[in-house]
């Protein structure tokens, strides 16, 4: 189908399960859409990339990938997309006389949210020319991109495309976007419970009765009645682990840093909370193989379920996360909501007003970790998950963001688990002395 929009040919299609339900899945937490806002990313740009190579990369961008040229989505179930793919790139130019007036600049450019409805498109892209820190003449590019059409693996992507072109050509890990769409819909049929997949017969499998957004009930929290504070506690550390302790104890254990961390997490939960049987909500890349350089919002949320009876002892639920992690590992493309419909519970949205769930996200490439400075601060937004954000450095440092609603949880109360947090990393990184059995 086409129809005739501002900027030219427009083609409809179909929405995915991100940009059908993500709404969805925040007012199930109580959150405000709106928070989500839009995906900055600012780099210095090389000498060489002149402005007239910047608009050719750019068109090249715009017509490989298709993400870049939707002009309007209609997120809602039966919703839609518009395609223009003759859209022209949305490129401005600004000077700054300083950093600072450069990262103001460039925080007005990447507030306003963008109008889905407008059939413009839904990027847009600065040039600064600033002075850099020695006070010669320098320029950056600011990009900022609807979290509809965009994931932090396509931000990585997009500048490496701008600045040295790179993937300014079609290759095995740039699979055209629509087609993945087509290919998420077949996977993941929208009657989700009525349809049996290998998808649909593995999750009910897995999650065995327990719903995919399973609350973490801890001594210390509040179940408030009502809806969320409207504020957000965040809780910055560096760890006393670093990234190259991380990759020994994965190497030594048979696992990943990621699953060391995880499985510090887990067992901090044993501890504290006093259960056997946890469900985390972890981040994915959502990406199946040959789309790792495809711009798109391909991320998502998986439930891993970890269990074992001495979950509290880091060694035993280093064995059982990796278990749960196996697990999902062929099914990291499915998306949440997908599995919300196959497990969850219809009074979903009033028990997401109680006790919150647990969220890790583990970044392993160090990008403005260096600028995350510890201590505590608030903010306004809404929160309704327990989150974990793990972040390394390229020092070799290892950060932990803990952000909650501080109703739920007072932050002295949540310093002390993550103090059992870096008690259970210890055990497992030979930091300190093993308390447990081992592996």
């Amino acid at each position: 189908m086409k129809a005739k929009g501002v900027m030219g040919s427009a083609e409809r299609g179909e929405l995915t399960w991100q940009q059908t339900w993500i709404s969805e899945l925040l007012r199930r937490d109580g959150e405000d859409i709106d928070q989500l806002g839009t995906r900055p990313v600012l780099f210095a740009l090389p000498g060489d990339v002149t402005d007239d190579v910047l608009r050719r990369r750019f068109r090249e961008l715009v017509a490989r990938e298709a993400a870049l040229q939707i002009t309007c989505i209609q997120d809602r179930p039966g919703g839609y997309v518009m395609y223009t793919p003759a859209a022209e790139p949305p490129l401005r130019r600004e000077s700054a006389g300083s950093s600072e007036e450069l990262r103001r600049l460039c925080l007005d450019f990447a507030g306003p949210l963008f109008d889905r409805a407008s059939g413009e498109p839904l990027w847009r892209a600065l040039i600064v020319e600033h002075p850099d820190v020695r006070g010669n003449p320098a320029r950056s590019l600011c990009a900022v991109f609807d979290y509809h059409i965009s994931d932090g693996t396509s931000l990585h992507n997009f500048r490496d495309a701008v600045v040295t072109g790179s993937s300014a050509t079609t290759g095995p890990e740039n699979g055209p976007y629509r087609e993945w769409v087509g290919w998420q819909r077949r996977e993941y049929p929208p009657n989700a419970a009525e349809v049996v997949t290998k998808a649909s017969e593995f999750w009910r499998r897995y999650l065995d009765g327990v719903v995919p957004d399973q609350p973490t009930v801890f001594p210390f929290a509040v179940a408030p009645d009502g809806p969320l504070s409207g504020r957000v506690c965040s809780l910055n550390t560096r760890l006393a682990v670093t990234v190259p302790m991380l990759r020994s104890a994965g190497s030594r254990l048979k696992s990943s840093p990621f699953l060391v961390v995880l499985a510090g997490l887990a067992s901090s939960i044993g501890r504290v909370a006093g259960v056997t049987d946890t469900v985390l909500r972890t981040n994915s890349n959502g990406r199946p193989n040959g789309y790792a350089g495809t711009f798109g919002a391909f991320a998502d949320i998986l439930p891993v379920r970890v269990r074992h009876e001495s979950l509290s002892d880091p060694h035993q639920a280093l064995r059982a996360a990796r278990n749960g992690w196996m697990g999902v590992l062929p099914h990291l493309t499915t998306p949440f909501e997908y599995t919300m419909q196959l497990c969850g519970e219809p009074d979903a949205a009033k028990r997401r007003l109680g006790y919150p769930q647990v969220l890790f996200n583990f970044m392993p490439l160090p990008v403005g970790v260096q600028a995350l400075e510890p201590g505590t601060t608030e903010y306004p937004g809404q929160l309704g998950t327990f989150q974990f954000m793990i972040m390394t450095a390229e020092t070799g440092g290892v950060y932990l963001k803990c952000e909650f609603d501080p109703e739920r949880f007072a932050a002295d109360e949540v310093r002390a688990f993550i103090g059992q947090l870096e008690d259970a990393l210890g055990e497992l990184t030979g930091l300190t002395e093993p308390t447990g059995l081992t592996v």
